[in-house]
């Protein structure tokens, strides 16, 4: 299986160089998971190195921190991206503060979809730092995490700093109080 992996990523790479029209790329459930390092770490390598690359979907792999790590990298580099999907990829906390380092110095990124990721308040208040320095960001997703009241607090904030973000999805995370209700309608005034 990992060799199958190798082989695959090896091919994609070729064709990356190979054709540079490719804008959009889909990796959705391919199995990268914990202990397939090598052959996504690749990948990300070569999508970064390629100029056309927008929107680049890769729910649904379950990534661990090498991985998160090779996603800061590509965006540190890459000055095309528009569109990162990591829906459903157990992200978590540790991750996320990874991947803050490389949403900090990007400048291009648009849409941002961490839904479904277990990301907690921790992550969330790191997120919202990062993303307050941010001046490309218009849709963020944070469905399905478990988000409570700091790390609502801590979207507020960055609401109210903001000044591109067009859609914010928070639904079916923790429950949330009245008072975090409030706070973030006040920060949307």
């Amino acid at each position: 299986r990992s060799y199958k992996k190798q082989i695959f990523s090896e091919g994609f790479a070729n064709t990356l160089k190979e054709n540079q029209n490719i804008d959009t790329i889909g990796l959705i459930s391919c199995g990268f998971s914990i202990g397939e390092n090598n052959s996504f770490c690749k990948t990300i390598e070569t999508i970064a190195k390629n100029e056309k690359i927008t929107d680049l979907d890769l729910s649904s792999n379950f990534l661990d921190s090498e991985q998160c790590m090779a996603l800061t990298n590509l965006l540190r580099e890459t000055k095309t991206l528009r569109s990162l999907n990591l829906y459903s990829n157990g992200v978590m906390n540790r991750g996320l503060l990874l991947l803050s380092i490389g949403l900090v110095e990007n400048k291009s990124l648009e849409n941002l979809n961490l839904g479904r990721n277990s990301l907690g308040d921790e992550a969330v208040i790191t997120l919202s730092k990062s993303l307050s320095l941010s001046n490309s960001l218009r849709k963020l997703y944070l469905n399905k995490n478990i988000i409570r009241e700091e790390g609502y607090k801590a979207i507020s904030l960055f609401l109210k700093k903001t000044k591109t973000l067009e859609v914010l999805h928070l639904s079916e995370n923790a429950g949330i109080s009245k008072e975090s209700c409030k706070s973030l309608s006040e920060a949307l005034e």
